[in-house]
């Protein structure tokens, strides 16, 4: 960006790439800061993706952009202000965050007389000002959330003033997609790019995972990827935990079973549903040939697979609590026999009479394996004063390979195959169908932005 001499002089030297910052670490977040600065001083278009995220106009409707960073002022201290001073256009205090859940922020800023220290601000006075305020870690982006709503403006004024949470990686995920799109300079392209080698080796958890094959092999940006695949497919917030899972049957209702799941495993994406886990679930999952349907879904060739399942656990049983049983019947002969008489024992059984009657039965039906034998009476030995209840569960999965699965992300299609999936097994159960997917905005005509 061209500076004229005056410009010069009051250059901030901390956005100046040849002058060392301070004596921090290479993963100190100020160092993030400094290097993003950095791009969005030298590069027009960076701004141009800061702008459209935080819901601003374009470049070519605003003044010429000065930088700032380490600010104590939200303006040019130069610049007038006080009682006199002109009212400016907006001011928008905007959140680098890392992936956390949403949490109450208020939308409008609010005056304090605290002392204050920006990360940085980008100043197209008078028409617009953004103060930027970044957190890397979980913990503390929470805990300082309320920084951002409550600014000392030392006498400046604004028409409008409001707060925008953004997420770190929908930031670097905007600039990426400018190198993909070549849009850039020579110059500006080496620039965004050494910066977003910096942020991979020292902040790779902030990278954008907005493509199974952008993700990489790195866990924790997979782990959101899938988060991301299973929201847009569903239309339902993922749940936190280890398990990426949406919970149907809180959000529409769903009756036969709870969790929908994606999960990476070995060269496959997979998406897993359980039925049939509670008696409740199993109930419906038994009645009107619902199982007997769903078994037919393991056709040859077909990408799914449906397991018989049963399993011993108790009220409220954990899964680590559960015992899987190793069954040795086809689905559709499983599903045939729940239907019918074997039903009776479905509920619960007092630990006495487990394994001298209820385990010889489950072996000569099919539903258990002598494998089984240890874990059964590990599982019995634990129980104490409670009831075993035996569930006639399914799983059903649907698989794609890990090279198909990226090259429809890439597209923009996972997603959609991975709604179609989860439609087809709630219309053969008779369950609500899902709601429409989520909005989630893209950057720059990004197809799988998340």
């Amino acid at each position: 960006m061209y500076m004229n001499g005056s410009q010069a002089a009051q250059a901030n030297p901390h956005l100046n790439v040849f002058e060392p910052y301070r004596e921090l670490a290479s993963h100190h977040e100020d160092q993030l800061t400094r290097a993003a600065m950095i791009v969005l001083r030298m590069v027009p278009l960076a701004r141009e993706t800061l702008l459209q995220a935080i819901g601003e106009g374009s470049l070519s409707g605003l003044p010429e952009c000065s930088l700032d960073m380490q600010a104590t002022h939200v303006v040019n201290p130069s610049g007038a202000s006080g009682e006199q001073a002109p009212a400016r256009g907006r001011l928008v205090s905007v959140f680098l965050t890392p992936d956390i859940e949403p949490f109450a922020l208020s939308e409008e800023v609010t005056e304090t007389e605290r002392g204050q220290r920006f990360d940085g601000v980008l100043r197209f006075d008078p028409e617009l000002v953004v103060v930027v305020e970044s957190k890397v870690c979980r913990r503390w982006a929470r805990r300082d959330g309320h920084r951002v709503a409550e600014l000392n403006l030392r006498g400046a004024r604004f028409v409008e003033q409001r707060t925008c949470l953004l997420p770190w990686h929908d930031l670097l995920e905007s600039w990426m997609r400018l190198i993909e799109l070549d849009v850039l300079s020579t110059a500006e392209r080496e620039l965004v790019g050494d910066m977003l080698d910096y942020a991979h080796r020292d902040f790779g958890h902030l990278l954008p995972f907005g493509s199974l094959r952008r993700a990489g092999a790195d866990p924790t940006r997979r782990q959101r990827r899938l988060r991301s695949l299973l929201a847009q497919g569903t239309g339902v917030e993922a749940e936190r935990g280890s398990l990426v899972h949406v919970r149907l049957d809180t959000a529409l209702g769903v009756v036969s079973f709870q969790r929908v799941a994606l999960s990476l495993e070995q060269d496959h994406l997979v998406l897993h549903i359980w039925p049939g886990e509670l008696k409740h679930q199993a109930e419906h999952l038994y009645a009107e040939d619902h199982a007997l349907r769903l078994s037919r879904l393991a056709v040859p060739g077909s990408d799914w697979s449906v397991e018989p399942q049963p399993l011993l656990g108790y009220r409220n049983a954990p899964v680590r609590s559960r015992v899987y049983l190793t069954c040795t019947l086809d689905a559709a002969t499983y599903a045939r026999r729940w239907q019918g008489k074997d039903w009776e024992r479905v509920g619960a059984h007092h630990r006495n009479y487990i394994m001298g009657d209820l385990w010889p039965w489950l072996l000569a039906r099919g539903y258990a394996s002598p494998c089984d034998l240890q874990a059964v009476e590990g599982f019995v030995a634990s129980l104490g004063r409670r009831f075993a209840h035996l569930r006639p569960s399914m799983h059903l999965t649907r698989s794609w390979a890990l090279e198909e699965a990226e090259e429809l992300d890439e597209d923009g299609r996972l997603a959609a195959q991975v709604r179609e999936a989860v439609s087809e097994v709630l219309r053969i159960l008779g369950e609500p169908g899902l709601p429409l997917t989520l909005n989630m905005p893209a950057v720059l005509g990004s197809p799988a932005a998340s």
